[in-house]
């Protein structure tokens, strides 16, 4: 009775057999009702979760992240241990078809860098070829088998932001991040070419939006294990490389209009500071790219690999994390007839127990 009562309780999006679901679905790519909140870098649209939930004034887009809550997920990286749904960190394929999740770095001062596949900062786990296109620079999965996990839907990848800023010559809690994220040609390459989906650079850069992207293309991947020297809070990418994502530990907002990274400062009308440094346990971001979906769910790739070559500069002893959700469901959402004929049962079930309480006190 009391579990009937706490599932009702909560979003009836997500009902299920198996418990009670999470408070907060992930998000819907291409939502809407997000379209404030996100930013195009690169080839990605990236959503700030924490500006979402400010700018509503809700806290629909907290997607939780600690181990405990992602044994079920696939996971790219993370400093954590245990086993995921991918296996454990580091570890030989235990899922047929995808690589274990890589360990990142977790503050035991060996790197302030990571690079998939870097024998100092990223071994690859296991060892190179347990599949078709399992690449030792990247972390990779079988579109078939990603396309299994996803169901249908469309792939969402969250991202920890955990940094410490305290070590670090990134100002306060931020980090450079660069991500190449190749679907391999498919069994007829002329039909289905290899293509690749660029995180890089940033929307504000002075060279243009495109111009990390396009750097990254001509000249390859940035160099992780570079010095690279501070700026000036907020500054809105980095002036060194522009091939990196410059990601904020805090931005500046007014209601749901982003006005800067950056803390607020002086002069700032009705302005609010967002920390986007929200540690290991609740998701930063969420990104994706429609083309790639589209890609993945089309069976000209079918016998395909999803590879994704992922660099971090200027970490300072938290371990970030990178998992993938299928394209959930917001509160918004009318329930499938599935979910529905879960609900009405438990109402039916309350209502059973209602009924059978009058009549005692009769």
């Amino acid at each position: 009775m009391v579990r009937v009562l706490a599932c009702l309780g909560t979003t009836l999006t997500a009902i299920s057999v198996f418990g009670c679901p999470a408070l907060a679905s992930p998000i819907v790519a291409n939502d809407p009702a997000l379209a404030p909140y996100t930013l195009q870098y690169g080839d990605f649209s990236i959503v700030s979760l924490a500006f979402a939930n400010a700018g509503t004034g809700t806290t629909n887009y907290t997607v939780q992240s600690s181990p405990g809550q992602l044994r079920n997920d696939i996971v790219v990286g993370t400093g954590a241990g245990g086993s995921y749904f991918n296996g454990v960190p580091g570890k030989a394929m235990s899922l047929p078809g995808s690589d274990n999740p890589y360990t990142t770095e977790s503050g035991d001062g060996t790197s302030t860098y990571f690079a998939t596949g870097n024998a100092i900062s990223a071994p690859h786990p296991g060892p190179t070829g347990q599949f078709s296109n399992d690449a030792g620079n990247s972390w990779n999965i079988e579109t078939s088998v990603l396309k299994s996990y996803l169901g249908g839907q469309n792939a969402v990848f969250y991202f920890n932001l955990n940094e410490t800023g305290t070590t670090d010559v990134l100002s306060g809690t931020d980090l450079l991040i660069w991500a190449k994220v190749t679907i391999t040609a498919g069994a007829n390459p002329l039909l289905a070419p290899a293509e690749s989906f660029y995180l890089a650079g940033n929307p504000f850069d002075p060279n243009g939006a495109t111009f990390g992207k396009t750097q990254s293309i001509l000249n390859g991947v940035p160099d992780p294990t570079a010095s690279y020297p501070d700026t000036a809070p907020g500054s809105p990418y980095d002036p060194t490389d522009p091939r990196w994502t410059y990601v904020h530990g805090d931005i500046c907002i007014s209601g749901s209009t982003f006005l800067h990274y950056g803390s607020c400062v002086k002069g700032d009308k009705k302005a609010k500071t967002v920390n986007q440094d929200l540690g290991a346990k609740r998701a930063a971001f969420a990104g994706y790219n429609l083309t790639l979906d589209g890609l993945i769910n089309t069976q000209l790739y079918a016998n395909s690999t999803l590879q994704i070559d992922w660099e971090m500069a200027d970490e300072d002893n938290g371990y970030e994390q990178l998992f993938i959700l299928a394209s959930g469901a917001t509160q918004r959402t009318v329930p499938e007839p599935a979910s529905i004929s879960v609900v009405a049962a438990g109402l039916a079930l309350l209502g059973f127990f209602i009924g059978r309480r009058r009549k005692s006190r009769q």
